[in-house]
């Protein structure tokens, strides 16, 4: 096939080729992201959804807002789990909040 004077070879993959690829995709672990969504946390914590953003507004979980989006920074969530009384106004603190 040509198209202004270049050849553009399309590779045909079999639907065996993709289900490959997505066992693959499955079997390997996603990297760790940096930040969670305040449901993952409280999934994490074991809590509801909705006492994880109350404990983001009282400041006894560390969160970040990015737009209208609040995310928790995975390193600063596990910080605090190793140090369960301390609080977290120093991100308040910040204006993220």
């Amino acid at each position: 096939m040509t198209n202004g004077g270049t050849r553009h070879d399309r590779q045909v993959v079999t639907m065996d080729q993709r289900q490959a690829v997505r066992a693959q995709d499955r079997d390997t672990p996603a990297p760790a992201r940096a930040v969670l969504t305040v449901g993952e946390a409280a999934a994490v914590l074991g809590i509801s959804r909705g006492l994880a953003y109350e404990l983001a507004r009282s400041g006894e979980l560390p969160v970040i807002r990015l737009g209208r989006r609040l995310v928790v920074p995975r390193a600063a969530l596990e910080d605090r789990l190793r140090r369960p009384g301390a609080r977290v106004d120093d991100v308040q603190r910040t204006g993220f909040v």
